[in-house]
C-alpha cells in the first residue's frame, strides 16, 4: 500500500453528553504553516478571567463555605451570561471550520484515489512494453515447465503451478491450458477428498493423450480404494510411476496394476518409510508385479529396511538403471548383502547407483572383505555396466562392498563417504595386489570421484598410475579427525604439476577435466594460493603442446561426444568464507585463468554430494 501524501490531514470528531466536543487533528510535516497544530486544542485547561470584578468577587470565596451577598450574587450570573453567549459563537465558528476540514478530507480522499488509479493506469501502460510480451509462446512454455515442482511435492494446488499459472491473466490461461505437457503429473494422496482428486478430471482433460506421472501416496497408513479406482483407468498411459508408503501396502493398488498393460511405463520408483509389513495376500502376487510393461528400463528403490528388497518383484532383466538407498537397520553386512544378491538379478544395467544409510562414526565395526559371506548368489557380471556411484555411511571398505561383482565395461565411478571414514582396502594388503585381482575395473576409467576417502599418499599415486585413460578426475582427499574432514593434498598437486623433462610426460596425460577444493592455512596462504596456479597453467601448457598426440590415443570405446573442446581446466571450489580467495588464484594466473580456470563455490565441503538421485 502506498504512503499518505504529505499533505495529508486525519480527523476525528468526538461528542459528548453535555454537548461537548474536542477535536483530534494530525498534520504531517509539510502541510500549510497557518494551520494549528497545537495538540491541546478542544482539550480542558486553565481558563483565565479577563473580568477582573468577577475574578475578585471568584477569589474572595474560593476554598470557603460563605455565600456572596444578594449584590454580589449578580456578578457571577451576569459573567456566565457572557461565557455562554461567547461559547454559542465559538461554537458556530467551529462548525464551518469542522465543515471546511471536512471538505479539504474528501478533496484529499479523491485526490488519493485519482493518484492510485493513474500508477495503476501508468504500470498497464507500461506493461504493454513489456519483454514478455514479445517472447514467443514456445519460449513462455519453456519457461513454465521450469515453474513446474518436483514430482515429490503437491501440484494439484492453487498456490502452484500450473494451476497458479492460469490465475494470472486470460492470455496465461489460454497459453497453459493448451500446452498438455504442463498437466502431464498427477499425484494423488490416496484420498478420495483430499485437493489432488478434485483436480483430476482438470490435468486429465488438459493433458490429452500424452504419458503421464503419476504419484501416488499412502497418507495416514492407508489408501483409499475409490482414489485408487479414480486413477486406476490411466495407469495404462502411464510414463512414470511413483509410489510412497509406510508400513503396509493395499490390495487395492496391485490389484488395479497387475491387469494393466502398462506399454508406455519407462520409470518405477518406490519408496517405504518403515519396514513393509506385507499381508497375507501378497503371497498370490506374480513374480513380477509389472507383467507387461516392455519399456520399463528404470527402478528407484528407497527401502528402510534392506531385508525388504526382496519382497517386491520387478522384470529386472529389462532394466538398464537402477538406484537404491537402504536404510540402515542394525546390520551393516546386510544391507550390502541384499543389494549385490538384487544387482546378480540385473544383468543388462548401464548405470548403478547406491547409499547405504548409516549412522556414521557411532559405528565403530567396519565392514571388511573378510566379515562378508561369500557365497555363490552375490556372484554377479555386469558386462554392460558404464556408470557406478557409491554413497557409504558406515566404516567400510571398498573391494568388500564390491566382491564377486565385476564391471568390465566401466567408464565413470563415483564414490563418497557421509560423516565416516571409507577406505579402498584393507591396510595389510598392498594396493597393486588389489587393483589386479579384486578391483580390475580402475584401469579402464575416464571418469573418476572420490569424496572424503580415507587412502594414503603412496596409495593414491599407484591408484592414478592404474588409470591411464582418466579424463575427468573430482577428489576431496585428506583424513577424518574429531568429526571433521581435514584435506591434505599437496602431494596430490605437486604430482600432477611436475612434467618429466627426459621424456616430456606426466601423470594423468589424457587429464582435461580437474576438480580440488581449495586448502590453505594462513601461515603460508601465498603459497597455496601459488600451488593451485602453477598446477593449472603447467598443465594447460602441457596439454596444448600434446593435443594432437593425446587425442590419437583416445580409445575407440569412447564416443566423439565425450572428448572436450579444450586441452584442460581446473575446477576449484572454495567453501564458505573462503570464495573471495578466488580472485587470488585468478591474480596469480594472469590472462590464461580464463581458459584454464573456472571457480565454483561450496558451502560447505562436509555436504558435497556426488548424484543428486541419491
Amino acid at each position: 500500500m502506498d504512503p499518505p501524501p504529505r499533505n495529508f490531514v486525519s480527523c476525528k470528531l468526538l461528542w459528548s453528553d453535555e454537548d461537548l466536543f474536542s477535536l483530534d487533528v494530525k498534520i504531517e510535516r509539510g502541510t500549510d504553516p497557518n494551520l494549528r497544530t497545537d495538540s491541546t486544542v478542544g482539550k480542558h485547561s486553565d481558563f483565565r478571567y479577563q473580568d477582573t470584578l468577577a475574578q475578585s468577587v471568584l477569589s474572595s470565596y474560593s476554598g470557603t463555605t460563605a455565600y456572596p451577598t444578594e449584590d454580589e450574587s449578580h456578578i457571577p450570573k451576569g459573567f456566565q451570561a457572557t461565557c455562554d453567549s461567547e461559547i454559542d459563537d465559538l461554537r458556530i465558528k467551529s462548525h464551518d471550520l469542522l465543515d471546511k476540514v471536512e471538505q479539504m478530507c474528501k478533496q484529499l480522499v479523491e485526490i488519493r484515489h485519482t493518484i492510485q488509479h493513474r500508477k495503476s493506469q501508468m504500470a498497464l501502460s507500461s506493461s504493454l512494453c513489456g519483454p514478455i510480451r514479445r517472447l514467443p509462446v514456445e519460449i513462455l512454455c519453456r519457461i513454465f515447465h521450469m515453474c513446474i515442482p518436483t514430482k515429490t511435492v503437491r501440484r494439484s494446488r492453487f498456490s502452484v503451478a500450473p494451476l497458479l499459472l492460469c490465475r494470472v491473466c486470460k492470455a496465461w490461461n489460454a497459453i497453459v491450458t493448451n500446452d498438455p505437457s504442463l498437466w502431464s503429473c498427477i499425484r494423488m494422496d490416496g484420498c478420495r477428498y483430499g485437493p489432488e482428486t478434485h483436480f483430476l478430471p482438470k490435468f486429465i482433460r488438459h493433458s490429452q493423450n500424452l504419458p503421464l506421472d503419476i504419484v501416488i501416496v499412502q497418507s495416514e497408513f492407508y489408501l483409499d480404494e475409490e482414489a485408487i479406482s479414480l486413477i486406476s483407468p490411466y495407469f495404462e498411459r502411464c510414463r512414470t510411476l511413483s509410489i510412497i508408503s509406510g508400513d503396509y501396502l493395499e490390495r487395492a493398488l496391485f490389484d488395479a496394476l497387475r491387469p494393466t498393460e502398462l506399454l508406455q511405463l519407462e520409470s518405477v520408483s518406490f519408496r517405504f518409510t518403515a519396514p513393509l509389513d506385507l499381508p497375507n495376500w501378497l503371497d498370490d502376487v506374480p513374480h513380477n508385479i509389472f507383467p507387461v510393461a516392455p519399456r520399463l528400463r528404470t527402478v528407484q528403490l528407497n527401502i528402510f529396511d534392506p531385508g525388504d528388497l526382496d519382497k517386491i518383484a520387478l522384470p529386472y532383466s529389462q532394466l538398464r538403471r537402477l538406484v537404491c538407498i537402504l536404510g540402515y537397520h542394525g546390520f551393516s553386512e546386510e544391507a550390502v548383502r541384499e543389494w549385490k544378491i538384487l544387482v546378480g538379478k540385473c544383468t543388462n544395467l548401464e548405470t548403478l547407483a547406491v547409499y547405504f544409510h548409516g549412522v556414521g562414526n557411532l559405528r565403530r565395526q567396519w565392514v571388511t572383505y573378510n566379515r562378508l559371506p561369500n557365497t555363490q548368489e552375490e556372484f554377479a557380471s555386469l558386462n554392460a555396466l558404464k556408470r557406478l556411484t557409491i554413497r557409504v555411511g558406515f566404516p567400510a571398505e571398498l573391494d568388500a562392498i564390491l566382491r564377486n561383482l565385476s564391471f568390465p565395461a566401466l567408464h565413470s565411478f563415483q564414490m563418497e563417504s557421509v560423516g565416516t571414514p571409507v577406505r579402498l582396502k584393507n591396510r595389510k594388503l598392498q594396493i597393486f595386489d588389489v587393483l589386479r585381482d579384486r578391483m580390475p575395473f580402475f584401469s579402464g576409467l575416464t571418469d573418476l570421484r572420490l569424496l572424503r576417502i580415507s587412502i594414503r599418499d603412496d596409495e593414491l599415486r599407484s591408484l592414478l598410475h592404474s588409470t591411464p585413460q582418466l579424463a575427468s578426475l573430482d577428489i576431496l582427499h585428506g583424513y577424518y579427525r574429531d568429526g571433521i574432514f581435514w584435506i591434505t593434498d599437496d602431494d596430490l598437486i605437486g604430482w600432477l604439476t611436475s612434467v618429466d623433462d627426459t621424456q616430456g610426460t606426466v601423470l594423468l596425460p589424457r587429464l582435461r577435466d580437474l576438480r580440488l577444493y581449495f586448502a590453505y592455512s594462513e601461515e603460508s596462504m601465498t603459497e597455496d594460493v601459488q600451488l593451485y596456479a602453477n598446477l593449472a597453467t603447467t598443465r594447460y601448457r602441457w596439454a596444448v603442446e600434446h593435443s594432437y598426440s593425446r587425442d590419437l590415443d583416445t580409445p575407440s570405446s569412447r564416443a566423439a561426444s565425450d572428448i572436450r573442446s579444450y586441452p584442460f581446466r581446473l575446477y576449484l571450489k572454495f567453501e564458505g568464507e573462503d570464495w573471495e580467495r578466488r580472485t587470488d588464484v585468478i591474480e596469480a594466473m594472469g590472462e590464461l585463468a580464463c581458459r584454464a580456470f573456472q571457480a565454483e563455490y561450496s558451502p560447505y565441503f562436509l555436504k558435497e554430494r556426488i548424484d543428486q538421485d541419491l
